[in-house]
């Protein structure tokens, strides 16, 4: 039997930043703000200036069609046509941010109401763009970070799938605890789906994060990995999704992550993490940030676990 082809070439369902890879159409005002909130800063202050100079050319656009220089006061004697229109531009952003620098102002009732209302949402934008960046900057930073690869590698008596996390800077962060998860298609009823299963960990759960921990997911007759070869990793398109949490004392509060390794590019066979410890002639222990992580290919390795 032929099997069926998966459609639109299916891709990992979390990407590496911990983004979820998924579309879900227009998006709502709820649906922004929360956009809004888990962008960088570079896209937050992109928005913001953005929106302050359409909004700026849309009250220009008011002022222009309900009166021009007829409706404000202190223009220059018979400005050309972009003097006007940039005399206008600048007035309704001294209007939108409270300035109010006085030299030319709203004569007749249409412009007074312009203003009025350009005034209110001015202080409606300030409010709410102040209030995206006060959720971004008291956003914890996570200071986990992960090796770039997850490794399969020799464990115990058998096998382990393998990756590593530490604690990047000097700050306590105590009760972690890691999930790992493995998604993968299978073929049910002649079509393509995604499957989840859980992989169960070695030990799931430190009280201390001081020094890089290697997570393992131990392979034997109970693991779902068992029998996988090489080739298994691309045909099924395996995705590993890992959620770290722990208790950050810096910010005194709970915080979470997220990452997923994909493909054998991120998920590499018969490979095994370098040390990247060692102790000083005190008898201090070093850490080098820069073999974090790095992973070379062991002599032998079975095709099938």
């Amino acid at each position: 039997m032929e099997k069926p082809k998966p459609k639109n070439h299916p891709s990992r369902l979390l990407n590496r930043d911990g983004a979820l890879n998924i579309h879900k159409g227009t998006i709502g005002s709820q649906r922004l703000y929360n956009y809004l909130i888990t962008a960088s800063w570079q896209r937050i202050l992109g928005f913001a200036l953005v929106s302050y100079i359409v909004l700026n050319i849309i009250f220009s656009i008011f002022y222009f069609v309900f009166g021009g220089v007829h409706c404000l006061r202190n223009f220059k004697e018979h400005p050309t046509f972009f003097e006007e229109i940039a005399d206008i531009f600048f007035f309704s952003t001294q209007t939108f941010t409270t300035v109010g620098y006085g030299h030319i102002f709203p004569e007749c009732m249409a412009g007074n109401i312009i203003a009025a209302f350009e005034s209110f949402t001015g202080l409606m934008f300030f409010a709410i763009v102040t209030g995206l960046f006060y959720t971004k900057f008291t956003q914890p930073r996570v200071e986990v970070r992960l090796s770039d690869v997850a490794i399969f590698d020799t464990f115990k008596e058998g096998y382990g799938l393998k990756f590593m996390l530490t604690n990047e800077y000097d700050n306590k962060i105590v009760d972690v605890e890691v999930t790992m998860d493995l998604i993968k298609l299978e073929i049910v009823d002649g079509r393509y789906k995604k499957r989840f299963y859980q992989l169960f960990l070695f030990r799931k759960r430190i009280p201390f994060l001081a020094v890089p921990w290697t997570v393992v997911h131990q392979i034997d007759d109970k693991s779902p990995l068992k029998g996988i070869t090489q080739e298994d990793i691309e045909n099924s398109k395996m995705e590993l999704f890992v959620q770290i949490k722990f208790f950050d004392e810096a910010h005194h509060r709970v915080v979470f992550k997220e990452f997923s390794y994909f493909g054998k590019e991120e998920i590499m066979w018969g490979h095994s993490f370098v040390n990247n410890q060692r102790y000083t002639e005190t008898g201090a222990l070093r850490i080098s940030q820069k073999r974090f992580g790095k992973a070379v290919k062991l002599a032998t390795f079975p095709e099938r676990l």
